[in-house]
């Protein structure tokens, strides 16, 4: 009954995941690491491994932060499950500064899975517990060239899934891995053209209750291109697209995004891309919004992405400040 309870919470999640890379029968368990940041990148198709250009480029594209002027901070909330389990929700905080010749990014994820139950097999409730992931992930990125940077990223992984429970002979459900990144940045300013590749969650399998069954963190490889096709004073608009590739699933399909933002004179922009997952199960749009206040430095974005087949679409909201 504890594992029932459980993969109820967890199917919600995997919904959200598959939104964001295919998952599959017999999928990593950990898959926050796949929980993509920043409501602006939800909004054009999440496809953003090519433009990465504030402090969530820890997570699309550490290259990014090479070529970031000035400190930058974004936040980011979601409710996974809203109206089924309002209890799980995804939370995220990066910070990027300008230093060491380069930029470095500081982030943390958190993903709670809300509260189960602990049920014997006779019905009889034995407690609750809560289950979440919680993972500080660490940043850098240089210049190579003059148009191109490099960035690397580490990560310390805590899984909580269960506690142990010595009624129904469970033993405890925490993993702990160390993974991390690799990517390069290539932009053009003559052409107003950017290229990313990012090589994600690179690292030791993790391991839960059973030492013999180890589980792999959802490693995977990201590229894409973002073209700045208008840039005046007034309208800017900004088309992407990108392909993500499991590396645990080889035989599996890649995942195709596209998406794009029209951006009114750095004030207000407007959002809609595409996600094309098959294992995954998802062909469905995404739209989003975007407002920058100047005298605050400040800004708010929103995002509506799809999940699997039979969930309900999600809301995410992020803030951004730059001073």
């Amino acid at each position: 009954m504890l594992k029932k309870a459980i993969g109820a919470a967890c199917l919600c999640v995997l919904g959200m995941a598959a939104a964001a890379e295919a998952v599959s029968e017999g999928a990593p368990a950990s898959i926050a690491p796949l929980l993509t940041p920043n409501a602006r990148a939800a909004g054009m198709g999440q496809s953003f491994v090519a433009i990465a250009d504030d402090a969530t480029a820890s997570f699309w594209n550490p290259g990014g932060l090479a070529w970031q002027t000035k400190p930058d901070i974004a936040l980011m909330y979601s409710k996974l499950a809203e109206g089924l389990a309002d209890d799980i929700s995804y939370n995220y905080l990066a910070y990027s500064k300008p230093m060491w010749g380069g930029g470095v990014g500081v982030s943390v994820l958190f993903l709670n899975l809300g509260e189960s139950q602990i049920i014997s097999e006779t019905g009889e409730q034995l407690g609750n517990f809560n289950s979440f992931d919680f993972i500080p992930m660490v940043s850098y990125g240089a210049e190579l060239t003059p148009n191109i940077a490099y960035g690397a990223s580490f990560k310390f992984i805590y899984s909580s899934l269960s506690p142990q429970v010595q009624e129904l002979k469970i033993d405890d459900g925490t993993g702990v891995s160390v993974g991390g990144d690799l990517s390069l940045l290539y932009r053009n300013p003559d052409w107003n053209f950017n290229a990313g590749v990012l090589v994600q969650n690179l690292g030791l399998d993790i391991v839960y209750n059973d030492q013999n069954q180890a589980e792999p963190l959802p490693r995977n490889v990201k590229a894409g291109v973002a073209w700045y096709a208008f840039d005046s004073i007034l309208h800017h608009l900004l088309v992407t697209t990108e392909i993500t590739k499991s590396l645990v699933f080889l035989d599996g399909d890649a995942i195709n995004k596209f998406g794009a933002e029209y951006e009114y004179y750095e004030m207000a922009a407007v959002r809609a891309g595409w996600i094309h997952d098959v294992e995954g199960n998802i062909k469905d749009y995404t739209v989003g919004l975007g407002v920058k206040i100047r005298t605050l430095n400040a800004r708010f974005d929103y995002a509506s992405v799809p999940q699997a087949e039979n969930l309900p679409r999600v809301n995410r909201f992020s803030l951004g400040f730059t001073y």
